[in-house]
């Protein structure tokens, strides 16, 4: 019976969490008012996504968004169901992170609430442009939906594995009981279906791919292990919709307008073919691209794995001095040598820490493996990038691994660390009042925000009654004060240019201008 009741407990704390991240989203979906690529739409139908396919942007997201996508962002609809798409994508990624659920624990609570400052915070990708703006959420927050759906239970897969292989299981999710036919038929359907279609819905799927290729390669040539059919089902599904979503018209079409915008894109023929200096300097500005806050945060990290050690250990004044000098020389990498260096050198380094433990302490071992995998998985996604550069809303991926980085970091600090009842008390409280401090914050400013976008339309129609048709507003109503808050199109003073004319449009009137 007092089984029974902890387990309810757990329930209702992590129901508790869960309803309040999605409270969170479902009041900023609430409060932001349908603009930019938006704004003026209606349905568009299965014409509309053919068009944007054959001529602009072959993501499935974005032929939804066309079709109905603009007309459902001006429906009660849309608050709720956005919320729950970003609150699914929060709650997947700290599955994929630990493969089990959330549970009644102080690290959990402490996790995902650093989890929720970190994402508001974090500036390498624009939080607003994915959690509640339309055109980006169809883009992107829907496409890393569909990515973490499809890539669960190959995460489960593998844990399910390495559960197998220590004689012991640790994940609450995963249920070892023996497979059927019918379960088999559901999971391949399944896979199938979200395979395709996280594909076709993002250039990353090719990332996903190309790791996955690597796994089955790894598995049978090392650990002679078969792998079941589901699993290239879902690799296989996923490489089709990739294919439809690369080749389509509409990306060739869009890398012209890049091109004379002044931007850069190359194709595969012309990197293929670029001379190898050139090659490598596109390299080097590839991994100059993302801001330095995902470099500074794999530093951090970097940082604490040096810490470790000398906290965790006796180590002699040797010892000491190659965890010493190996910062230090990663500091001078970061601070005056190309970030693909940096990040080539702190991988190397972590490599080398977890050889150095493999034999002395098997769970800081597999910590440092771990991020010395993830740094991996980092350098690829910056990679494939090389052909064009990204928005911050395209980069949600690197939030999501330097977030693995660190959950995975906090998970041993309270496994090591956390004896004291005390001290685990005050990293919970300390995480939980900074994700509540900034979750209002954030909130307050965008509740801002929506009373600067009313003032606005007031001032619209006062104009308009004054039979005023070229309307002025202030430029102050698309600013604001959180640097998150998005990166889309606002209105200037170029009146014959996108976006002032889809709010002329949207608003009824010749001409419309923010100064």
């Amino acid at each position: 019976m007092q089984l029974k009741e902890n387990k309810r407990k757990i329930d209702k704390v992590v129901l508790f969490v869960i309803l309040g991240i999605f409270g969170f989203l479902y009041l900023l979906n609430a409060l932001f008012p349908t603009q930019s690529d938006d704004i003026g739409r209606g349905i568009g139908g299965i014409s509309a996504a053919i068009e944007t396919y054959n001529n602009w942007n072959g993501r499935f997201g974005e032929m939804l968004l066309l079709a109905f996508g603009s007309w459902l962002s001006t429906t009660a609809w849309f608050a709720p169901l956005n919320a729950a798409a970003g609150t699914a994508v929060l709650y997947m990624l700290f599955v994929l992170v630990f493969a089990r659920k959330p549970e009644h624990k102080d690290k959990d609570i402490a996790i995902l609430s650093v989890l929720i400052f970190f994402l508001l915070v974090d500036r390498e990708f624009a939080f607003g442009s994915i959690f509640y703006w339309t055109a980006g959420s169809f883009n992107y927050l829907f496409a890393w939906f569909l990515l973490f759906a499809w890539l669960l239970p190959y995460r489960l897969y593998w844990q399910s594995a390495w559960d197998a292989y220590v004689g012991v299981s640790k994940s609450v999710v995963l249920e070892h009981t023996p497979s059927s036919p019918f379960k088999d038929t559901l999971k391949i359907i399944f896979i199938l279906f979200s395979g395709f279609l996280a594909g076709w819905s993002s250039e990353f799927a090719i990332v996903f791919i190309f790791l996955q290729i690597v796994l089955i390669v790894y598995s049978l040539l090392f650990l002679k292990k078969r792998l079941p059919l589901w699993y290239f089902a879902g690799i296989v599904s996923m490489a089709i919709g990739w294919i439809i979503l690369y080749r389509c018209p509409g990306t060739q079409k869009r890398a012209q307008v890049i091109l004379g915008m002044g931007g850069e894109f190359y194709t595969l023929s012309q990197l293929i073919r670029m001379p190898l200096p050139s090659l490598i300097k596109r390299i080097i500005q590839t991994y100059e691209d993302p801001s330095y806050f995902t470099y500074y945060n794999n530093y951090a990290l970097f940082t604490g794995c040096t810490l470790l050690p000398l906290f965790s250990f006796r180590h002699s004044i040797k010892n000491g001095a190659f965890f010493t000098a190996a910062w230090v020389s990663a500091s001078i990498c970061l601070k005056f040598l190309p970030r693909l260096v940096f990040l080539l050198y702190i991988t190397a380094l972590i490599f080398l820490y977890a050889r150095i433990f493999k034999a002395r302490d098997e769970k800081l071992y597999r910590l440092f493996l771990t991020f010395a995998g993830i740094l991996c998985v980092e350098f690829i996604f910056i990679g494939a990038t090389i052909q064009t550069g990204i928005p911050r809303r395209a980069s949600f991926q690197y939030f999501a691994l330097n977030f693995t980085m660190l959950a995975v970091f906090m998970n041993y600090c309270f496994d090591r660390f956390g004896n004291g009842q005390k001290i685990k008390l005050a990293v919970l409280w300390s995480a939980t009042v900074l994700a509540v401090f900034t979750v209002s914050v954030v909130s307050f400013e965008c509740f801002r925000m929506r009373l600067k976008w009313n003032a606005m339309e007031r001032s619209i129609m006062e104009q308009k009654q004054r039979g005023i048709k070229h309307i002025v507003v202030d430029k102050d109503t698309f600013e604001s004060k959180y640097w998150n808050y998005g990166d889309w199109g606002n209105p200037d003073e170029h009146v014959t240019e996108w976006p002032d004319t889809a709010y002329a449009k949207a608003y009824g009137v010749e001409t419309f201008r923010a100064e």
